[in-house]
């Protein structure tokens, strides 16, 4: 049974007032705060980012995390054609409280992007996205994007690529709730080998630090949880203001000693309803 090390950072941007982001883990939901080292054996871990008029982002990325909370929460079985489907219900039950939010509240935008990864018992996992959020894989000091953008910069410039353009920047083509994103989720097979580490993140993350020193700071001898704080810090640093949230894992075990730590610091953390 392969076992991984988790971490996680949710926090409002700058300038808002409240997080639209949201970060799902162990089946929880939540909109603020640190989840500090954990070894995990199994498990579904995703960043959402909310996208909506008059403030309703924080409504439809919860939204969003509650659907693949509630569909991908057990694991019985090691397929992984089993765990893509799970996800594409999850996708479709999400697309549907969305656009229903949406309908209800008389709104002409109301998405979230979703990005993450959902591993099971015998170490086989899916990662699945719609829209900007991404999944990074570091494997043998070589840094890989395994997730798939949906914006115009991918048509111009390739996923992985170091291309900004404001034009397009912050355009989205697809997200659960925005054509279709839930019920047409990019999702692909993963192995998880022991050394690796994973970087699931919205954009208030990795937009801000080009991705050589996302490799190089992924490469370093810090813990799940130090990463976080310093990935965080590094794009406030480099002039982030947008909400931002990430995932940290690391696979393999812990020695004996670190292995009975849990928790080491959980900070306020709160499930937003709408």
């Amino acid at each position: 049974m392969t076992k991984f090390i988790a971490a996680a950072k949710t926090q409002a941007g700058t300038n808002h007032p409240v997080n639209e982001d949201r970060l799902l883990l162990d089946g929880n939901v939540l909109c603020y705060g640190l989840v500090g080292d954990c070894e995990r054996e199994m498990g579904c871990m995703a960043v959402f980012d909310g996208v909506s008029e008059g403030g309703h982002g924080a409504a439809a990325s919860t939204l969003a995390a509650q659907a693949f909370a509630q569909a991908v929460r057990v694991f019985d079985t090691d397929a992984v054609n089993a765990l893509q489907e799970r996800l594409r219900m999850a996708g479709e039950r999400a697309e549907n409280d969305v656009e229903t939010y949406a309908a209800r509240y008389g709104l002409s935008v109301a998405a979230s992007t979703v990005a993450g990864l959902v591993v099971a018992p015998d170490g086989h996992g899916a990662v699945f996205n719609a829209g900007d959020s991404r999944v990074y894989r570091l494997r043998g000091g070589v840094l890989a994007v395994l997730s798939c953008d949906h914006t115009p910069e991918r048509r111009v410039g390739g996923v992985g690529t170091e291309y900004r353009d404001d034009a397009v920047s912050h355009c989205i083509e697809l997200a659960i709730g925005l054509n279709q994103g839930g019920r047409n989720l990019e999702v692909k097979t993963t192995v998880m080998l022991p050394g690796d580490r994973y970087l699931i993140c919205s954009d208030g993350i990795d937009g801000q630090i080009a991705q050589e020193r996302l490799q190089q700071m992924l490469a370093s001898d810090s813990t799940c949880a130090q990463l976080c704080e310093e990935l965080y810090a590094e794009a406030r640093v480099n002039g982030s203001t947008d909400d931002a949230t990430l995932i940290v894992i690391e696979v393999g075990e812990w020695p004996c000693l670190m292995r009975r730590l849990r928790y080491t610091e959980t900070v306020a953390m709160a499930m937003m309803r709408p």
